[in-house]
């Protein structure tokens, strides 16, 4: 008997994995069988979710695991006479339900806390984390602060030993200190993984785009351009160029739009043949604001003196347009591809090209 419920059992959870594979494949949802089957593990070990924690009145956002062995939020009130707003405390749910089931008073169990304190004096992250008692810095291993940034605001994160050993992360955004904080027994008890993990989930300034409802964490529709839907219901979708728009007039095979660049870069494609002359077209490489890195030519690959589709391929070589020391914001890492209509008539009206976002490697 026990073997006819245990075969059933499987058997159901297959029939579901296939129907989450054939509903994805018709909805244009990039699910796929190994996908799949890791989305529904959860018939034995529950399945995977997430919550967002967001504060509107500071203006941030993470996601966080809430199953299974996920967090469960504990609100911490504000004190106006320490210039304290508020926060959050994530425990595990486990410990959550040991400590609510406890009779005797007792310290808290490790977690990840959150804070957000007043920034009157405009301090930066590094001077508030060290110079403010409520930052614990004082406890810390070896006074070391690193400076690090999430989503384009600069912070410090640093080490210290209270009750708990423990992280911080300090950073400063809309005259408001934001701590984060996760405690832990021992390095390797999966707390400073989870915490990781949501920090690179934090966004500033609430979700605007494609990229910032990625990192919260929201499903990816694999349609083209993708779309994501935050947890409000708002969809954003890929920025891809006007790649859309120029279709039936040039494609390019490689690199695709979004894709990461390194040099030297070999562009490949077809256009028809109005859009070369002497079998050739300009293409340029520019960094996040514009600046031209790199300019060269895409050559046809066949006969050109035609309306129909040609083959072309093009190299160019170029300089990465920011160093790789210290933290780079993601908008420097960002450029625009641009193949240009041959023109030589130099008439505005014939004027023409495609243009595709890329990323810097």
């Amino acid at each position: 008997m026990w073997y006819i419920a245990h075969m059933r059992k499987i058997f159901i959870v297959v029939l579901i994995v296939m129907a989450a594979a054939l509903v994805g494949y018709y909805f244009g949802f990039d699910i796929g069988f190994e996908r799949a089957i890791n989305l529904f593990r959860g018939a034995d070990d529950g399945i995977a979710s997430t919550r967002t924690y967001t504060n509107s009145d500071v203006g941030f956002s993470f996601s966080y695991r809430s199953s299974p062995d996920g967090y469960v939020e504990s609100h911490i009130p504000s004190d106006d006479a320490f210039g304290f707003k508020g926060g959050v405390i994530l425990y595990k749910e486990t410990d959550w339900n040991e400590l609510q089931a406890s009779d005797i008073p007792r310290e808290g169990p490790p977690g990840i806390i959150v804070e957000v304190f007043e920034n009157p004096g405009l301090f930066s992250a590094r001077e508030w984390a060290t110079e403010n008692p409520r930052s614990n810095y004082g406890l810390s291993f070896d006074g070391t602060v690193q400076d690090i940034m999430q989503d384009s605001v600069m912070g410090v994160r640093y080490s210290f030993d209270g009750l708990y050993a423990a992280e911080a992360v300090v950073f400063v955004y809309n005259e408001n200190i934001i701590m984060m904080t996760v405690s832990y027994f021992e390095k390797n008890d999966g707390r400073i993984d989870d915490f990781n993990a949501f920090l690179d989930t934090l966004m500033f300034g609430g979700i605007e785009t494609f990229e910032d409802c990625v990192r919260a964490g929201f499903p990816v529709m694999e349609s083209y351009p993708r779309q994501c839907r935050d947890d409000n219901g708002n969809m954003f979708t890929e920025f891809v160029g006007n790649e859309l728009e120029k279709t039936d007039l040039i494609r390019i095979d490689s690199p695709r739009p979004n894709q990461g660049i390194t040099s030297p870069l070999t562009l490949t494609g077809e256009a028809r043949g109005v859009w070369y002359f002497e079998a050739s077209f300009p293409i340029i490489l520019t960094d996040w604001d514009g600046r031209i890195i790199a300019e060269h030519y895409a050559e046809a690959q066949s006969e050109w003196m035609t309306e129909n589709f040609v083959p072309f391929e093009g190299v160019l070589e170029f300089e990465k347009p920011y160093s790789d020391m210290g933290t780079i914001p993601d908008f420097m890492k960002r450029g625009t591809l641009i193949l240009k209509k041959d023109n030589p008539s130099g008439l505005p009206e014939h004027d023409d090209a495609l243009e595709i976002p890329i990323l810097f490697e």
